[in-house]
């Protein structure tokens, strides 16, 4: 075989070194090729609390529940006592935990 075309198969993503042994892609490399984006409800409550009490927040996706961070007591305190608007407003279909401190 011509030795650059050997060389430029040994770095293809479709090369024997790429794959593992019974010939499929490794996890690191499914998951490489794959675009995850965070889901429209995390951006939607952050945009919802910019919008109505101008504050940051930090959201993340925790075993099927939302979890919302906010920076004071007086601010989550006020959330949770508007949970049932920010589930509507945000059409939530996932727990919503709201805690105070980043």
């Amino acid at each position: 075989m011509d030795p650059i075309r050997s060389e430029s198969l040994e770095n293809s993503a479709d090369s024997p070194a790429n794959r593992t042994s019974n010939g499929m892609d490794s996890l690191h490399d499914i998951l490489a090729k794959k675009k995850l984006k965070p889901p429209d409800e995390m951006a939607a409550i952050k945009d919802y609390i910019q919008r109505k009490y101008k504050s940051k927040s930090q959201v993340k996706l925790e075993r099927g529940a939302l979890i919302v961070r906010v920076p004071g007591s007086g601010l989550a305190a006020t959330l949770q006592l508007e949970r049932q608007n920010i589930i509507k407003a945000c059409k939530l279909d996932k727990k919503l935990v709201i805690r105070s401190g980043f």
